[in-house]
Order: structure tokens, then C-alpha cells, then sequence
């Protein structure tokens, strides 16, 4: 006979049946919308929310399950199968009413033969009505949103490339590229030349909901609200370039999978862009291929170290310019973060010179030369993740994590590895010989920080002794190219080579603070002093910068006071020899540097000296 629902146990059953099918099908819609979103978040939060939404249609499925059991069983002796098959069919159409609300509310972004799609755009000015571009301080850039947003949330950051502007027909013409993020129509394009809070258009693209063959070619142009402005759009897989660049016989081919922006009261805005970089030569696909025992971290596993190993993906690459141009090029490699290649033209094809190992936030090269801080420094790239064209702008020597680079003659020197083992690692060379032979960079041995001299040539090393030569902050981090040309020299040896001596008169350079800068905070910080110089740091701030003392904390071995300089406060706070100067979290931090700045040229008097040491 057929189980009945007769008994409370029975329904219970049904309940729990019930609950098992609902959690499944709430995990499986839970698990879908995660992935109906323009940047799917596959991390914890998503573990969790996708955990909570089985529990949650679990518990509801049980309640469901329940309910109908027991009203089926006031219908007289109904199965308890059927009463299972109607109850988890309630449910099921529920869950299939929310999960579809849910995918109509989400912002899926809509796709071309599997790919995700980016919207290029391309606007035109008549030539003496063109914006200067950039026009400010943020970098050239687009927004993509839907009409009616509220929030940046609903909307999605582009790229202007104000570098690949060109002239036609008297017409000035700027490309640039943006995600198409959503299948809502009523798209909304926003253009900003680089003045933050001023955009120069406005519009809505024509796009269709789910672009398709008709959108991959360009459209006509269009004008925008009757004026001189144009443009016009069509959509890119995100696996095809969005931008090609040709350096000589090289072309570079940028395949963009996410822009996004960042923005802070003292950084101001930047882009990053997620790329990777489809390099050509001469119209031939180039892919970098070396070696593996020329590698620094080869470690004996897979493959042979004899063997040849090509490498499928570019992630970086910065162009070397001069008369034959190359590139340098960063692959992706397992289980490290890369290598890096020296790509040059031979004519008829391409050589690979493997440069180094790369390790995460290690840059692609210093240079050699440290800069000229008295000229006009290069612009900051706004945009990371994009070929980089300043690094290398400069003729001369730069320096990998185990190679020097002649960008004049594209000739690689080995030179022993540098891992980032500790921040001194990180720091570019201090000086290089006049001879050009030898540089000297800041490192440790057995934990002692020395000056090593690394001659070019031959890869050879010596350590420099620092002796008496501290450093005006405290920390050896911040040494410079100024602090080695007080304490050390270039001198020829008996066999006419330059080498590194120390200036047995140097006197002991000022004092001076430490600026630390980050996008969301900035901190101006004197190390080994006495609680005495805190004191002396808020009547500097009074009488210097018109500054009013307000609320002071006193206790054992900690003070701190606050100080009104205009419209700003700052808190001078002092703890275990450190004295410290910070402005309150979200405020801008400008008078910050300017705190700095003049309080170090006052320490370079040594009227302070006297709060330094034990």
C-alpha cells in the first residue's frame, strides 16, 4: 500500500523531501546570479550568499512542504508521494519566480558568440572647437550608464586614448573604449576631457540590447544634441584588441577584459586596466619563446632545463624607442609572477633576449641614471595596465632584476638577481660611474646595509662599507642619489677604473622627516627623537603657518595635539621616539606636504638638532 498522510510524521516527511529539493534548486540560482553580473565575485562573499540562499529556500521549502501536506491530508487519504510531488512543485515555481525576477533585475552583461563585449567609440571635434585633452588633472575618460542612474554603481568607467588622437577633413578625433556592462537598453554615454566633475558630453548611445553582427562595424557618424560634437561606436569582443599601436615593424594589439576606477581626496582619479597584449611583426604573430636554463629561478622541476619553452600570453609590454625600436615584453609563466624579453627586430623576424625574473610589484626596470630632480618631472601614468611609453622615453641604462639594458644599442648585460627580500631590494640604483661601467645600488649583508658596486660588464659585485654615512631620516629606504654624492665618490683605482670611495670629510647630513603617500592618506613622520621636539613642532606650526592650538592628550610615554592651520586640522602626536603628523581619515591631506616640505627646510638649519639622538 501507498504511504497516506495520516500522521503528523508523514507530513513531517513531506516537509523535509520538500526542503531538500528547495535548497538545491536555491543553491543552483543563488550559484547563477553570482555569474549575472558585469564583474562576476567569486570570492567568500559569494561563498556565503550562495550557503545562505540554500538555507534560506531549504527552510522555506520545509515550511511549504508542511503546510500542504497537511491541508492534502484534510482532503481525505491522498499519497504521501503526491502530496511530496505538490508540494515541491509549489516550490520549485516559486523559486523559478524569484530566480527570473532576480536575472531581470541583474545587470548581465550581454554577449557575441560567448564573449563579452566592449563598446569603441570614437568622437570628433571641428578642429578649432576641440577640447584640450587632457584638460585637468584626472586622466581622459568615459562612463557607460543606464538611463535614470542614481548610483556608480550603474555605471562602468572607459578610457579616452588621448595619445591616439589624429586630424581628418579639418576634424580633431579621439578613440576610446568603455565595458558594455548591461543589457539594459538606454544607454547613457558620458564624456570627460579630464576635468573631474565636468563632463563635455552627454548622450545616449543607439545600442541595442544584445548587440550583433550589424554592431561589430563602425556605425555612421552621429552628432550629439545638434552641435559640433560627433560620434560614432561599434562593439569588440573582449578577446580582440581595442586599441593597436604600431611601434616600426612591431604592432601591439590590446585586449581589454575590465577597466575600473579608483578616486581619492589626495591621489585624485586613475584607471586600471585588466589587459593582456597581442604582439605582431611585420604582420607575423609573435610569440616569445626562450631557454628554460637562462632563467633566474630555474628550479630543477618542469620541463627540461634544456628544453625551449614559447609562452601563450603578453601581460606587459613597454616600448624601447630609437631608430629600430623594440619592446619589452613580460609573459606569464606557472607558478611565478614572470619573465620578462627584450623583443628585437632582426628585419626578417624577431630575437627574444631574456632580460629577468619578475616578481609582484617589482617594476619592469629603473633607470640606471637616477632622475633629475631639478627638471620637469614626466606625467604620472593615470592609466595602469596599458603599453607603457615613458618608461624607457630616455636613452641610457636600465636596470631588471638580473639584466641592464642599453636602450641606445638594445644590448643586455647580466647582472646578479635581486630578489625582494627586503624594501632596500626594491630601491632603484643610487649612481652610476661617469664611465658609465659600474652603478651602485643600497642592499644588506647578513642583515648589515651596504653600498654594492656592480660593474656591467662582468656582473661582478663589492660591498662599500656605509661606515659614518646615516641616513637623514633614520632608515636607509630613503637615501637618494643626493645622500650618495655626500658621502661617496667615483675615484679611479691604480688600474685607471672608476670605483666607489667614501669622502673621509663628509659631515653628518640634517635631519630631516619622512613623507609617506598613499592614494587615501598621507603621514609626515621624524624618527629617534625626544618628546621634546613635539612641543617644539606645534610652535612651529603656530608661528610658521598661522596655525591654533587646540585639544591636547597627554600620558606616560604618549602626547598628542591638535593644530588648526585654515581650514585644516592636523594632529601632531608623539610615541616611542617617533613624532608624527596626520590629518583626520577623508580629509583632504595637502597641508600635510606642506607641513613637510617647510619643516624639513627648517631641521636643514640644525636649529633642532638637539631633539635627535638618545
Amino acid at each position: 500500500m501507498k504511504p497516506l498522510l495520516t500522521s503528523w510524521l508523514s507530513s513531517l516527511g513531506v516537509g523535509a523531501v520538500t526542503a531538500i529539493v528547495g535548497a538545491a534548486c536555491g543553491v543552483w540560482i543563488a550559484t547563477l546570479a553570482v555569474t549575472w553580473q558585469p564583474t562576476p565575485n567569486r570570492g567568500s562573499g559569494s561563498a556565503y550568499a550562495v550557503y545562505y540562499a540554500g538555507l534560506l529556500a531549504a527552510a522555506a521549502g520545509g515550511i511549504i512542504g508542511l503546510v500542504v501536506s497537511r491541508w492534502l491530508a484534510q482532503a481525505g487519504d491522498v499519497p504521501m508521494v503526491r502530496a511530496a510531488l505538490t508540494a515541491t512543485a509549489i516550490h520549485v515555481a516559486l523559486l523559478g519566480v524569484i530566480g527570473s525576477v532576480m536575472r531581470l533585475m541583474s545587470d548581465v552583461p550581454p554577449t557575441f558568440e560567448g564573449e563579452k563585449l566592449l563598446l569603441a567609440v570614437e568622437l570628433s571635434w571641428p578642429e578649432a572647437a576641440a577640447p584640450p585633452i587632457p584638460s585637468g588633472d584626472a586622466p581622459p575618460h568615459m562612463a557607460l550608464a543606464i538611463a535614470g542612474a542614481s548610483s556608480v554603481l550603474d555605471s562602468r568607467p572607459g578610457i579616452l586614448f588621448a595619445e591616439d588622437a589624429r586630424r581628418e577633413g579639418g576634424r580633431y578625433i579621439v578613440p576610446g573604449v568603455v565595458e558594455v556592462w548591461t543589457e539594459r537598453k538606454a544607454r547613457i554615454l558620458s564624456v570627460n576631457t579630464g576635468t573631474l566633475g565636468t563632463d563635455v558630453a552627454e548622450f545616449e548611445v543607439p545600442l541595442p540590447r544584445r548587440p550583433g553582427a550589424a554592431q561589430r562595424a563602425w556605425s555612421e557618424w552621429l552628432p550629439v544634441d545638434g552641435g559640433s560634437l560627433q560620434y560614432r561606436f561599434r562593439v569588440v569582443k573582449r578577446n580582440e584588441p581595442a586599441r593597436t599601436q604600431v611601434v616600426g615593424p612591431f604592432t601591439i594589439g590590446t585586449l581589454i577584459s575590465q577597466i575600473d576606477a579608483g578616486y581619492s581626496e589626495n591621489a585624485g582619479m586613475w584607471l586600471t586596466v585588466q589587459a593582456h597584449f597581442a604582439v605582431t611583426h611585420n604582420g607575423t604573430a609573435v610569440r616569445v619563446s626562450g631557454p628554460v636554463h637562462e632563467r633566474d629561478n630555474f628550479d630543477g622541476t618542469t620541463p627540461p632545463r634544456d628544453s625551449i619553452e614559447a609562452y601563450d600570453t603578453i601581460e606587459a609590454v613597454a616600448i624601447v624607442p630609437g631608430a629600430t625600436p623594440g619592446l619589452v615584453v613580460q609573459v606569464s609563466a606557472p607558478r611565478v609572477s614572470g619573465y620578462t624579453y627584450l623583443l628585437r627586430s632582426t628585419g626578417t623576424g624577431v630575437q627574444y633576449a631574456y632580460l629577468s625574473h619578475r616578481d609582484v610589484g617589482q617594476p619592469l626596470a629603473h633607470a640606471v641614471t637616477p632622475p633629475d630632480t631639478t627638471a620637469t618631472p614626466m606625467p604620472s601614468p593615470r592609466v595602469e595596465g596599458l603599453v607603457d611609453e615613458l618608461l624607457f622615453r630616455t636613452p641610457g641604462l636600465y636596470v631588471a632584476a638580473s639584466a641592464v639594458l642599453d636602450t641606445r644599442t638594445l644590448e643586455v648585460h647580466r647582472v646578479p638577481l635581486v630578489r625582494l627580500v627586503s624594501d632596500l631590494d626594491k630601491k632603484a640604483p643610487l649612481s652610476l660611474s661617469p664611465d658609465e661601467q659600474r652603478y651602485v645600488r643600497i642592499t644588506k649583508s647578513d642583515t648589515v646595509p651596504v653600498l654594492q658596486e656592480i660593474t656591467i660588464a662582468t656582473g661582478a659585485t663589492r660591498d662599500v662599507p656605509l661606515q659614518f654615512a646615516a641616513s637623514p631620516t633614520g632608515d636607509y629606504v630613503d637615501v637618494d642619489a643626493a645622500w650618495f654624492d655626500h658621502y661617496f665618490a667615483w675615484e679611479a683605482d691604480a688600474a685607471g677604473q672608476r670605483r666607489v670611495v667614501p669622502r673621509p670629510a663628509a659631515a653628518a647630513m640634517p635631519h630631516r622627516g619622512k613623507l609617506t603617500q598613499r592614494p587615501d592618506s598621507r603621514l609626515y613622520a621624524i624618527d629617534g627623537v625626544k618628546e621634546g621636539l613635539h612641543d617644539a613642532l606645534v610652535a612651529f606650526l603656530v608661528t610658521s603657518l598661522q596655525g591654533t592650538r587646540g585639544k591636547h592628550i597627554q600620558e606616560e610615554g604618549h602626547r598628542s595635539t591638535e593644530v588648526v592651520i585654515g581650514t585644516d586640522t592636523v594632529t601632531v602626536s608623539f610615541s616611542n621616539d617617533l613624532l608624527s603628523v596626520y590629518a583626520p581619515s577623508g580629509a583632504n591631506t595637502l597641508i600635510i606636504v606642506k607641513i613637510a616640505r617647510k619643516f624639513d627646510e627648517a631641521l636643514a638649519t640644525r636649529r633642532y638638532d638637539q631633539y635627535f639622538g638618545p
